[in-house]
């Protein structure tokens, strides 16, 4: 569909600060001085805010170390009758304690200070499902330090990170340890079977929860190069016909319109030693995070047909310009930089914010990445009113908000620059043979499948059809979509399916006749009133009954 496709490397030193990267102090006491803004004991609508986390944790503690609920469904029910609370609710804190048990340090951080809603930890663990349940100790341990280092406060009021950054850095971590991969050999190629398989489906249903009678929807997956570069046609394809983004989408599939010529997108990738990205490296698509296995092999298959245009960030950093409008690389430079709109707690992303002077331009601010932050329409239009002001600390990477009240917030930047969790780039050339072999596998299954469907057309048998795509299917693991529907044509005979375990006959009174008994082939009406096993039947093998 896409004729060609520009792939633009943003190249920058990856930084790490390592006083950010202390672990929790040893017994776990965390300084007087440190603490995130919901545990500040001068508000008393953080200590309220305690006391319901508090409550929380008294309610579903036990489920973080309970083997014993035998009956959960039971359990939920109950529960959810006697809070009050609806019951998915409660099913989801249940198992967001219980995975607590894989993550002791967490557990032993949220039993001191209760510091965790249950709105944070079903987050997480929804986060975590992605992990799958064969990783083994090391990965949960590596996964329990990330944790508790992100809900251990470093400064004075410090902004507990959202629930939507949580789950991006798991995300992201997973992306960086690659929990496909192991050194046991069996559950190496469990997990790559989990994990590196090709991920795309689309799905169609009818929109019944909006109240809105023959609105239905179209529900596409895939993995995030893929996505990018179809996010990007859509956008350039809109652009050229002067549509919205759902028009050109309906006119692209059906026909209509033809995709723009020229599409770009554009990925950050950290710079090795000769100032070039390793082959094989994961890079960070803006909006979908770093890539995995399978959308980095995705994008090495790109590049071999679209070589792609370089940009130094680092050198990008110091560049200036006379106008108002920034440069491009000033904008990608910003964007890698922010991640988000830098308000606390705001998932903007970066590439859907404005590009905000901190200090104006018409006061002598330059137009130069480090006076350049992004910021939502919303929160831009706070910091225009002069309701808030922001001074960014450009050693330790926080962002002091001054509210106009006297108050300050804290933030940090979330994009790949000040990534915590940056890939390396080793794990992923080892894993990327493994999903070569994953994409001809199948490329192969489909190319037996579309035979079996040749030969469907040859002799017309749906039934021997379906037969053989289930046995591929099994034998692959893959499954196929493209299957006909079954025939509506009466004159079809469908073949009867063999029973295998026959309906059993009711229990029977012991037969009063002896073997070999035949009774008259019309019994009268008084016979069968004088013994009603007559027209019920009898148990024994030898006896021959009237209900034939």
């Amino acid at each position: 569909m896409v004729t060609d496709v520009a792939v633009v490397y943003m190249f920058g030193i990856i930084v790490r600060n390592d006083h950010n990267d202390r672990s929790p102090q040893k017994g776990g006491i965390v300084p007087p001085a440190h603490y995130f803004r919901c545990q500040n004991s001068t508000d008393h609508r953080a200590q309220l805010s305690q006391r319901m986390r508090e409550a929380e944790f008294a309610l579903y503690r036990g489920y973080a170390a309970s083997t014993t609920v035998e009956d959960f469904d039971l359990e939920v029910e109950e529960l959810a009758q006697v809070t009050s609370r609806p019951k998915h609710e409660v099913e989801a804190a249940v198992l967001a304690y219980f995975r607590l048990a894989s993550l002791p340090k967490l557990l032993a951080l949220q039993e001191q200070t209760c510091l965790l809603s249950v709105h944070m930890l079903t987050g997480i663990d929804t986060a975590l499902c992605k992990i799958g349940a064969s990783a083994d100790e090391a990965t949960w341990a590596a996964f329990d330090d990330m944790l508790t280092r992100i809900f251990t406060p470093k400064r004075a009021n410090q902004e507990l990170p959202s629930r939507a950054s949580v789950a991006r850095r798991i995300r992201t971590m997973i992306a960086k340890l690659d929990v496909g991969l192991s050194h046991n050999p069996e559950k190496r190629k469990k997990r790559e079977a989990e994990h590196n398989h090709r991920a795309r489906n689309v799905e169609f249903s009818a929109q019944e929860d909006h109240g809105s009678a023959g609105i239905a929807t179209m529900t596409l997956s895939t993995d995030a190069t893929t996505m990018a570069v179809l996010r990007a046609s859509l956008q350039a394809t809109a652009r050229q016909e002067k549509v919205s983004l759902a028009d050109a989408a309906v006119k692209l599939l059906n026909g209509d319109v033809e995709p723009a010529a020229n599409v770009r997108i554009h990925v950050y990738a950290p710079a090795g030693a000769d100032g070039t990205r390793a082959a094989g490296a994961p890079v960070f698509i803006p909006r979908y995070g770093w890539t995995d296995a399978l959308a980095t092999a995705e994008l090495e298959s790109l590049l071999s047909n679209h070589p792609p245009e370089t940009v130094n960030l680092d050198e990008t950093a110091t560049t200036k310009t006379d106008s108002y409008a920034p440069t491009e690389g000033m904008k990608h430079y910003a964007h890698a930089r922010d991640g988000n709109c830098i308000f606390p707690g705001c998932d903007r992303p970066a590439t859907a914010c404005q590009l905000d002077h901190r200090i104006p331009f018409d006061r002598g601010g330059e137009t130069t990445p480090h006076n350049l932050f992004c910021l939502c329409p919303h929160h831009h239009n706070m910091k225009t009113d002069k309701r808030i002001f922001y001074v960014p600390d450009p050693v330790t990477g926080d962002i002091v908000w001054l509210c106009e009240d006297g108050t300050y917030l804290l933030s940090r930047h979330e994009g790949p620059l000040f990534d915590e969790t940056t890939p390396t780039t080793t794990r992923w050339r080892s894993s990327l043979p493994n999903v070569a072999r994953n994409r001809d596998a199948y490329a192969d299954f489909l190319a037996r499948a579309h035979h079996l469907l040749d030969e469907y057309d040859n002799h017309g048998d749906y039934y021997r059809l379906m037969a053989d795509l289930q046995a591929l299917e099994h034998a692959t693991g893959h499954s196929f979509d493209l299957a006909p529907e079954p025939p509506t044509e009466d004159s079809t005979v469908i073949p009867e399916e063999p029973d295998p375990d026959p309906y059993p006959e009711p229990e029977r009174e012991p037969c009063p006749f002896p073997p070999g008994y035949v009774p008259a082939q019309q019994p009268t009406q008084r016979a069968k009133n004088a013994h009603p096993l007559l027209t019920k039947g009898c148990a024994s093998e030898n006896a021959v009954v009237a209900r034939r």
